[in-house]
């Protein structure tokens, strides 16, 4: 009953205004307790959505510069790539070029020196130019002669290649002068017989024999005596060169060679004479250093082969058309 008249005191004073008393201050502190913790939960509760929103936006912009760093570094690497390749381009095209090159240079036909061609850090020796000797140097020579039928020897191709030999009897020396002096005149004569008759000389053979169709065999003036001399003067010159070629030294090979093929023919008084002039003949490493063409070649330990090489050749093509001449003048019992 007691509990029920305080209630209804404080629930009157409520109604008219009154404030309640001490009691009921205490109860109202505890509600503005309520309330600001209620608050404090509210602004934390606020606090965490806001930075939970900001976080995935922060974490975005992380990412963007992530992505940005990223990018731009795959922009670095593509640039850079593009230029290694472009540099790559460049040097293969210049190797394709000095390959193509060095291909032309090798293909093509050499007329100089050869320049020599580094490789790999090693050096291709200089290729040597061949050694010119003078028997390559002739405008003509006896196996360039083109036999007609049954091996007819040109008229005009024989007396410009006898001319052509000029150079060799100089090289020689004095000691063949009378040699030489009797081939021009010799080969003068053939060559008037020629102009006189062009119809009967195309060869040498017509010529010879229209001269002895015609009886002047015997006159100096004819063919046969001039081609008589010219065949023995060139038996000689063969047959000293061979022996020189052989490894003799001038001097015995030239008398050697004139008993054989000359002596027999001349007078006291001529034999005399040649036999002076053969000793006049250099030594065998000189005679081999007048037939080079270049003085440069000297240097060459191979020179001397070169030059016996060559001569042995070109004598080759001399003994074949004077055995032609030879075996003509025996079969027409020419020989005196």
């Amino acid at each position: 009953m007691a509990n029920n008249n305080h209630r209804d005191v404080k629930y009157s004073r409520l109604e008219n205004g009154q404030q309640p008393d001490a009691g009921n201050n205490s109860s109202g502190f505890g509600k503005s307790i309520k309330f600001v913790a209620i608050l404090a939960v509210v602004i934390v509760l606020f606090t965490c959505t806001t930075w939970a929103f900001k976080k995935p936006e922060s974490s975005k912009a992380q990412a963007g510069i992530h992505s940005f760093s990223y990018e731009h570094h795959l922009e670095t690497e593509i640039i850079f790539s593009a230029q290694r390749q472009q540099e790559q381009l460049e040097e293969n095209s210049t190797v394709t070029s000095q390959g193509n090159a060095a291909k032309d240079a090798k293909d093509k036909p050499q007329t100089g020196p050869v320049v020599a061609v580094e490789s790999q850090g090693s050096r291709v020796p200089q290729k040597q130019q061949p050694i010119k000797t003078l028997f390559t140097s002739l405008h003509s020579t006896f196996d360039g002669l083109k036999l007609g039928k049954n091996k007819q020897i040109p008229t005009l191709a024989f007396v410009q290649t006898s001319s052509d030999l000029k150079p060799l009897l100089e090289r020689i020396g004095s000691t063949v002068s009378m040699i030489e002096n009797d081939l021009k005149g010799n080969a003068e004569k053939v060559q008037a017989i020629y102009k006189r008759s062009p119809q009967h000389s195309k060869t040498l053979q017509d010529m010879l024999l229209y001269d002895i169709k015609m009886g002047r065999a015997k006159e100096d003036s004819s063919s046969v005596v001039a081609l008589l001399w010219i065949k023995r003067a060139y038996q000689f010159i063969e047959r000293f060169l061979r022996y020189v070629a052989d490894g003799q030294q001038p001097v015995p090979a030239a008398q050697t060679a004139y008993d054989e093929m000359l002596s027999r023919y001349h007078s006291w008084f001529v034999r005399s004479a040649f036999k002076i002039a053969m000793n006049l003949l250099p030594s065998r490493t000189e005679f081999m250093e007048k037939m080079l063409e270049d003085k440069q070649d000297l240097k060459r330990p191979d020179y001397e082969t070169q030059v016996v090489s060559d001569m042995n050749h070109y004598l080759d093509g001399m003994l074949n058309i004077f055995n032609i001449l030879e075996d003509f003048y025996k079969d027409h019992h020419l020989e005196t």
